[in-house]
C-alpha cells in the first residue's frame, strides 16, 4: 500500500496568501484568538466536521504525534521550507518513531505564506492563532480536487483513528507553519532501538485488540538519511514506504523467514517473532511495518511503521 501525501505546492500558497490573516491589533484579541493548545482542539474539531461529512469516525489528538510535528513545525519555521522530509533527511515515519510513536504516520504539512529570501524570522513570543487562519488552513487540505488531493484523502483515510497537531507562528509577517500527523494503531507494540549494529537481533512483539488480526509483519530497507539544504528540502514532493522489501513474516499456518508465535487471548491476539539481519541486509534505515486485518476492511491495513538504523 503506498501513502501518497502531495505537498501542496507553494504557487498554491502565494496565490491564496491574501486570503490568510487576522487583526494583529491587540484590541482585536478575543475569541478570535485561540493560544496553541486550544488551536489544536479547534483544528482537530475541523477535522472531525470534515469526516463526519463523509460518514467516518472521528480522530483523537495523540501527544507524540502532535510532538513530532510540533517540532517538524518549529524547524520548517525557522528553516524557510515545506517538506515532508527535515534538514536531517528524515520523513515523518522515522520522526514519529524516534519520538516514541507505535502507530504509522501519514502527514500533511502547510505554510500561510510563502518565506521571503534574505529574511530572517523567529517563533514569536506569543503563539497565538485565530479561528479563521485555522479555517482557512484546513480548507485548502480538504477542498483540494483530483487527482492534486492527497492531503484530502489523507483527512479521510478511513483508518486513521489519531492526530498530532504541529502550529508555529514567526516573525515577522505572521507566518503560520501547520502539521497534521495522521495516525493508524491498532494495538500495542514493543520498542524498538533507533539504531544498532548489523549483527543484533530484533525481538518483534505486540498485542493486538479484539477484532484486529495480524497479516503480517514486513521489513522494508531505505537509505540512510543525510542532511538536506533548504533548497533540497523546497524540491521535495511526495513520499511513500520504501521501494525495497526485505523480509515478510507470516503468522502460521504460513511459512515464513523466521516462526512468529501467536497468542490469542481474550483481549485479543499476541505476537512475537526474533529476526536476525541476514548477510544481505545493507547499513541503511529500515521500517519494521505490521499489517492487520480489520472486520470492516477487505484489504490489510497499516497499523504500525516504525525504523531502525542498522549499521
Amino acid at each position: 500500500m503506498l501513502r501518497v501525501l502531495l505537498l501542496l505546492c507553494l504557487s498554491l500558497l502565494l496565490v491564496q496568501a491574501p486570503s490568510f490573516g487576522c487583526d494583529l491589533s491587540p484590541g482585536a484579541r478575543g475569541g478570535e484568538w485561540l493560544d496553541r493548545e486550544a488551536a489544536r482542539a479547534y483544528l482537530v474539531a475541523l477535522i472531525n466536521r470534515d469526516r463526519a461529512s463523509q460518514g467516518l469516525k472521528p480522530v483523537e489528538l495523540d501527544a507524540v504525534a502532535t510532538r513530532a510535528g510540533q517540532e517538524h513545525a518549529e524547524e520548517m519555521a525557522l528553516a524557510k521550507y515545506v517538506s515532508h522530509w527535515d534538514v536531517k533527511g528524515r520523513k515523518p515515519d522515522q520522526r514519529y518513531s524516534e519520538a516514541g510513536g507505535q502507530g504509522a504516520v501519514s502527514e500533511n504539512v502547510l505554510v500561510t505564506h510563502d518565506f521571503a529570501e534574505g529574511e530572517q524570522y523567529k517563533l514569536a513570543a506569543e503563539q497565538l492563532f485565530c479561528r479563521s487562519e485555522l479555517e482557512r488552513i484546513e480548507a485548502l487540505f480538504f477542498n483540494e480536487q483530483a487527482p492534486n488531493d492527497g492531503h484530502r484523502r489523507n483527512i479521510l483515510n478511513p483508518d486513521h483513528n489519531k492526530v498530532g497537531i504541529g502550529l508555529s507562528l514567526t516573525v515577522p509577517g505572521n507566518r503560520v507553519t501547520c502539521t497534521e500527523e495522521f495516525v493508524n494503531q491498532y494495538g500495542s507494540f514493543a520498542k524498538l532501538p533507533s539504531q544498532q549494529g548489523h549483527d543484533a537481533g530484533l525481538a518483534l512483539s505486540g498485542q493486538l485488540p479484539q477484532g484486529v488480526e495480524l497479516y503480517s509483519v514486513d521489513i522494508y530497507r531505505d537509505q540512510s538519511p543525510r542532511p538536506m539544504t533548504a533548497r533540497e528540502l523546497k524540491a521535495t514532493h511526495s513520499y511513500t514506504l520504501p521501494a525495497e522489501t526485505v523480509a515478510r513474516y507470516f503468522p502460521p499456518p504460513y511459512m515464513s523467514p523466521a516462526r512468529m508465535n501467536m497468542i490469542k487471548t481474550r483481549e485479543g491476539e499476541k505476537f512475537s517473532l526474533s529476526v536476525q539481519p541476514g548477510p544481505d541486509w545493507k547499513p541503511g534505515l529500515y521500517y519494521v511495518v505490521v499489517w492487520v486485518k480489520k472486520a470492516d476492511r477487505s484489504t490489510p491495513v497499516i497499523s504500525s511503521s516504525r525504523t531502525v538504523a542498522i549499521n
